[in-house]
């Protein structure tokens, strides 16, 4: 009990009170939603062989809480039911799962741990069942080889993977919006470690930052890939 207090007032002194309160009322408000569908997400990081992905440079799986997701979907100037959602590190399905309750064009799904994945198709399909039609694809990928399919204009990541990785990663993102025919691509990055190999691109800008009240690190960042 001494611990979940310290886990508390450690994360309200990081957070505040108020943004502490919003992320822990929209876990609830969802959880409950999501256990009608006899979905139950893993609690805490769950933790990945580094050595499974090619750069040997996998993270754990980190979920990303309910609240930070909704208000990055918030600041994108694209309807949901014209976002087509890339989910780099999906992990059990969490945010794949929200994109099809927000009716989202089309969401697809990527992770190197395949339990994971196989959890995170279970979850799609109770979400479906449900009365959410979105369509969804999730399979097992390396992120650094993996093709992103035509018409993906939203690109979510929670810091899954380490530098190799991510240069990777931006390398393939910068080498399809240049193929697409996309007037702009955006990427929600929460925790997002490697933002500043993000604007080495000049076609990328900072559309939106959150902070914790530390003002370290920025909890999520948003950016926009457009043509010059």
């Amino acid at each position: 009990m001494y611990t979940l207090y310290k886990r508390i007032y450690l994360s309200i002194q990081t957070q505040g009170f108020v943004y502490y309160l919003k992320l822990k009322s929209s876990e609830l408000l969802y959880k409950h939603k999501l256990k009608q569908f006899n979905i139950n997400y893993p609690e805490g990081n769950i933790p990945l062989d580094a050595n499974i992905s090619l750069n040997k440079d996998a993270k754990v799986n980190q979920a990303s809480p309910y609240y930070e997701i909704k208000k990055a979907f918030s600041f994108i100037n694209i309807k949901h039911k014209d976002i087509y959602l890339l989910d780099i590190g999906c992990g059990f399905g969490k945010v794949l799962n929200l994109g099809m309750m927000l009716h989202f064009k089309k969401v697809i799904g990527i992770d190197l741990d395949k339990s994971a994945v196989d959890t995170a198709i279970k979850n799609c399909e109770k979400v479906r069942m449900n009365g959410y039609l979105t369509d969804y694809n999730v399979s097992c990928a390396d992120a650094s080889i993996y093709l992103i399919p035509d018409g993906i204009n939203v690109i979510y990541l929670a810091n899954p993977f380490g530098k190799s990785t991510m240069e990777n990663v931006l390398d393939n993102i910068m080498q399809y919006f240049h193929k697409s025919n996309l007037p702009q691509l955006f990427i929600v990055y929460y925790k997002p470690l490697f933002a500043d190999l993000i604007l080495n691109y000049q076609q990328s800008t900072v559309i939106f930052e959150s902070y914790s009240t530390n003002k370290i690190l920025a909890e999520l960042a948003i950016f926009k890939i457009q043509a010059n």
